[in-house]
């Protein structure tokens, strides 16, 4: 036995949450940053972009996407050096990445 809700119903419910979804982002304001610029490592050249998802669709997409969005140093998906096993252990994405002259991961 199950439960249906009517189109109307379902739309209003859809509606009403991106009204709030749009309303609780619309109050953040960034006013002010700050860094310490003793913090600042060494440049990295070849970094791979990880997005941890079950849906190896959505995995590459992002991980595509994300690519795009770097500038500055070489970023390839993770997707063309790891396998979606490959993301089950940490211990082998660290050894894989370090075999291929990885120097960072950016993990989503």
């Amino acid at each position: 036995m199950g439960t249906t809700v009517n189109g109307g119903a379902w739309r209003s419910v859809v509606a009403l949450c991106g009204l709030a979804m749009a309303v609780g982002c619309a109050s953040t304001e960034m006013t002010n940053t700050w860094f310490d610029p003793a913090a600042m490592g060494q440049p990295l050249h070849k970094v791979a972009v990880i997005a941890l998802t079950k849906d190896p669709g959505m995995r590459r997409m992002a991980e595509t996407e994300a690519s795009k969005q770097v500038k500055g140093t070489q970023v390839i998906p993770s997707y063309l050096v790891l396998s979606d096993e490959d993301l089950r252990s940490r211990d082998v994405v660290k050894a894989k990445l370090q075999d291929q002259g990885f120097d960072g991961a950016l993990v989503m």
